[in-house]
């Protein structure tokens, strides 16, 4: 593998780059289908609890822009979007996410280190507006498995530490205890020629929120999940 051949796994996506003859911008765009999970659980004693759980369609759509420097070093801004999605407990009512992720990473011949800032919007679209919004830093590792010179194979894992404020139209804003969530991925990207390439990816995150003393409950807890299937056109430039 020639040591100007990188694979930047990136922590929205996996991305396959050859420097030797990519320049230095490299824009995206993909789309995706899966499962979105969320689960609202309350506790007024250690015995007495509550839970509500909600699952949705998940069909985000994906851009971003890469700039690679130093040979090894990117930095990537990445946006998501799923909205519209129908809640299958309540088909009336509709879910909404958003993500923005700014990334600094490190890649190396066969494998690469990142971490960066996290932003994200859930919205529960019913009579009150119900949601949060999460703010959190993550770090990662990605390791890859070149096939000859087409394509590559990519592994991801991500922590994530975040914090998020819950928000509807019936009272004031409450945030959560600094929360951890994971994200995991495989992607397998190949190169159509020397600047275009396309990547079929799977991934699963999970974060969860825990809202028990801003609700003065014994527990109070957010937890998301969610499995996405998606594809991703690149070009570098």
């Amino acid at each position: 593998m020639n040591l100007l051949t990188r694979v930047l796994v990136l922590a929205p996506l996996a991305v396959y780059v050859n420097f030797a003859v990519a320049g230095n911008v490299a824009l995206r765009a993909g789309v995706g289908t899966g499962d979105y999970n969320i689960t609202f659980e309350s506790c007024q004693t250690s015995s007495k609890c509550n839970s509500l759980k909600a699952d949705a369609d998940y069909q985000p759509i994906q851009i971003g822009a890469t700039y690679i420097f130093n040979s090894r070093d990117y930095l990537d801004l990445s946006y998501s979007s799923s909205s519209g999605n129908s809640i299958e407990q309540a088909p009336s009512q509709e879910l909404d996410r958003t993500d923005i992720t700014l990334t600094y990473g490190q890649a190396r011949p066969s494998f690469n280190s990142y971490f960066g800032l996290k932003q994200g919007k859930t919205s529960i679209n019913n009579s009150i507006q119900t949601g949060f919004d999460v703010l959190g830093v993550f770090a990662g590792l990605g390791y890859t498995i070149p096939v000859k010179t087409i394509g590559a194979f990519n592994m991801t894992l991500m922590g994530v530490l975040s914090q998020a404020t819950w928000k509807d139209t019936t009272g004031p804003d409450l945030d959560a205890d600094i929360s951890f969530g994971y994200s995991a991925g495989v992607t397998y990207s190949h190169n159509i020629n020397d600047n275009l390439s396309a990547s079929l990816e799977f991934k699963k995150q999970s974060y969860t929120y825990d809202f028990s003393s801003s609700f003065n409950l014994y527990s109070r807890t957010i937890e998301e999940d969610m499995q996405t299937l998606g594809v991703v056109v690149r070009y570098a430039f």
